[in-house]
């Protein structure tokens, strides 16, 4: 896992998006560059407190072993501790019913302000603080941790810290007035290049402003107008000023930044290739994005966050005849996909009319030959395309022709492996898949799929479905039928999947789509159960270690705190590619609040095969303190403990220790040695807290470079 200034303040951008009403402009726009080369932010103020945090935190981070911190550098791991501090704010988060962990955290003002742009190609933060110490503390904290210091620095009446990441960049942040005459501070954070002018230093400190911004131009309102994006979150990439920037020599450009050791990129920056690229360029100008709905509430018995949204991104093509061409080549896109999302755990559909590939090239290669290019290097493109022949391409292509999609739906996975001892046994296995192909010529299509196993190489599909033999399906009671319904050629297994698959015989093939994919997590959680299970009833030999069923479980536990739907839709419209993200998902706290941790409970640790094994007997005391014993490993005796004072914070579990004693090499035979202060890297200790069934919980520990996971299962009361 690698970190870098630009992912995390990108990281930053993407949390701070506002997610409801609005009310005033956004005073920070006046410092934003009409000509940058990217934009992210809310164009109007809102309250801070109008929307909760997003449900981002699905999947678990894994913690850098001091090695791996090491080779980052400090300028990496300084970074890399504001990562850590920006995950567990948002676990915090996700367990309160208030955005004021986070404005708490980070000093935020309740009126949020934000911007992320570029000045030259220097990335650029500005918020609006009411607390600018918070936000300064969390920057000493990384600061210590990774051993990189600030150095002092003023520009001008300026005051600012710059963080020497590496020999050529450094990161820079400065406290200022607002200019809406409000006593809040605005904020800046940027990475920049150690040779920065004075002009551009004054623009990014925020004691000058640029000439022509945001403010006085109508990119910004044009793009909501067009694409119907809320003003509270607009975004977009600018490719022409990228371009730019390229050609340009300044100090603060990318054609300074960029190091050419082998001379190709010189060949490119000359005037005839500005003037051919830009002309390119113009016919793809800008990829924008923003939210057309969002709706989020917070139940407040439940502590549960919902989230309805419709993000759209929108990439222009200004070329009328190419995107008629890519809209030729939309292929089809079948209901069981495109309407199921309830009835399917996941589904993904690619949509696209190979007839329609070679003439498409024909058509790209025949258009960029005949423009009149100046630039050497377009015109050593041209001459190897122009050598390109057409015939072979219409060969390749016409293997799958009249294929027009493929798709495949997931409706049920509850995998059980027959017991080996048992083999009569029913299995209670439920397994409901569907894949199909949508195509003219299905007896064509299978010959070349058949053609990869010898158990389909004498099976000719037809109406009726055919059972394929497959031997090692079988202990999960996986049964495949193979048939051709209408104009798709489909394989199948399961009772739900069948019934979807009957469906297809009245869905002619249609150019509907492009790419077409959805996820049930409501579904998902309980399938990733049975699979969990599937994987450790394997033979010994194939046990999952430890570190897996580790990580596999705290997928899990944050898996299954979701609920509801998510859809991602790509297709060519009239303006170009779209992409549309519809969610509609809940998110439930780690824990419960009527979680009580007081009480005396075994503890276990998982081994390979992802079995409980018993360690030691753990009590949480009402007064805050703690007693831990550890058994031996035969379990005749106690070798090791330790008294500890505990506190719960939301989904942490935090310890301090205060003494501890063992048995010498863990022998039941040998003293306790007296009791004694553990070492300073041990005084301290966390988990994430995880409920479990039956009352019990578990905690998941990250220890350096590996995870762990401790249940504890209570005493039954006498």
């Amino acid at each position: 896992m690698k970190f870098n200034g630009a992912g995390i303040l990108t990281s930053l951008c993407l949390l701070l998006f506002s997610y409801s009403s609005w009310a005033i402009d956004n005073p920070l726009l006046s410092y934003v560059p009409a000509d940058t080369m990217l934009f992210s932010g809310n164009t109007e103020q809102v309250s801070i407190y109008d929307y909760p945090v997003p449900p981002l935190d699905i999947t678990p981070r894994e913690p850098l072993s001091n090695v791996e911190k090491q080779q980052l550098g400090a300028g990496g791991r300084f970074f890399y501790e504001l990562y850590q501090d920006l995950q567990q704010t948002i676990n915090a988060s996700s367990t309160d019913t208030s955005i004021s962990v986070f404005k708490n955290h980070y000093g935020l003002s309740e009126q949020l302000a934000f911007v992320f742009y570029t000045q030259g190609i220097s990335p650029v933060i500005r918020i609006r603080l009411e607390q600018e110490q918070k936000l300064l503390a969390i920057l000493d904290k990384a600061s210590s941790l990774s051993g990189l210091n600030f150095q002092p620095e003023q520009f001008l009446q300026q005051k600012y810290r710059s963080y020497p990441l590496d020999d050529a960049m450094q990161l820079i942040v400065s406290i200022s007035d607002m200019t809406d005459k409000r006593s809040d501070k605005m904020a800046t954070l940027a990475l920049i290049p150690d040779i920065l002018s004075e002009q551009d230093l004054s623009l990014i400190l925020g004691i000058s402003q640029p000439v022509q911004s945001l403010t006085v131009t109508d990119k910004l309102a044009a793009i909501t107008q067009d694409d119907h994006y809320l003003p509270v979150s607009v975004n977009f990439i600018d490719f022409e000023q990228v371009l730019r920037s390229f050609y340009e020599h300044k100090t603060n450009s990318i054609g300074a930044w960029l190091t050419d050791r082998d001379n190709y990129l010189s060949a490119w920056q000359t005037p005839e290739c500005k003037e051919d690229m830009l002309k390119l360029v113009k016919e793809v100008p800008r990829l924008t994005a923003g939210f057309t709905r969002l709706n989020n509430a917070v139940s407040s018995q439940e502590n549960n966050i919902s989230q309805y949204s419709e993000m759209n991104a929108l990439l222009e093509i200004k070329n009328r005849n190419v995107r008629l061409e890519l809209n030729r080549f939309r292929g089809f896109i079948p209901d069981y996909v495109k309407k199921g999302s309830e009835q399917n755990i996941l589904a993904f559909a690619v949509g696209a009319n190979f007839s329609q590939l070679a003439p498409m090239f024909f058509y790209v290669s025949e258009s960029f030959n005949n423009t009149a290019f100046k630039c050497r290097p377009l015109l050593k493109i041209q001459d190897r395309m122009a050598r390109t022949n057409p015939a072979m391409v219409a060969l390749m292509t016409g293997v799958v022709d009249g294929l027009h999609g493929i798709a495949f739906a997931l409706q049920k996975l509850k995998l059980v492996q027959q017991s080996q001892d048992k083999p009569a046994e029913k299995n209670n296995a439920e397994v409901s898949f569907l894949f199909s192909i949508a195509t003219e010529y299905p007896q064509q299509i299978w010959r070349i799929i058949s053609g990869l196993s010898s158990a389909t190489a004498l099976i000719t599909p037809s109406k009726e479905p055919q059972r394929l033999n497959f031997p090692e399906l079988e202990p999960y009671g996986i049964e495949l039928y193979l048939a051709i319904m209408g104009e798709h050629l489909v394989l199948y297994s399961g009772q739900p999947a069948q019934q979807q698959a009957l469906k297809l015989v009245n869905e002619p093939i249609s150019s509907n789509g492009l790419i077409y994919e959805s996820i049930n997590y409501s579904a998902l959680s309980e399938a990733a159960q049975y699979l969990k299970q599937s994987i450790n009833q394997t033979g010994k030999e194939k046990n999952t270690p430890a570190e897996g069923c580790i990580y596999f479980d705290e997928t899990l536990a944050r898996l299954s705190r979701m609920s509801g739907t998510m859809v991602y839709d790509n297709d060519f419209t009239e303006r170009g590619w779209h992409h549309s993200m519809t969610t509609d998902i809940a998110v439930r706290p780690l824990v419960s609040k009527s979680l009580l941790l007081a009480g005396k409970y075994h503890t276990f640790y998982v081994g390979d095969g992802c079995r409980l094994i018993k360690d030691g007997v753990e009590e949480f005391l009402e007064d805050g303190t703690g007693f831990y014993q550890k058994y031996s490993e035969d379990g005749q005796c106690i070798i090791f403990e330790t008294r500890y004072r505990w506190t719960q914070s939301s989904a942490r579990l935090q310890f301090q220790y205060l003494s501890e004693h063992s048995r010498p090499q863990g022998l039941c035979s040998n003293e306790f040695e007296p009791w004694a202060v553990p070492q300073a890297e041990y005084l301290n200790d966390s988990c994430d807290l995880v409920m479990e069934q039956n009352g019990a919980f578990s905690c998941f520990y990250h220890w350096d470079g590996t995870s762990n996971k401790t249940v504890y299962k209570k005493f039954p009361d006498k």
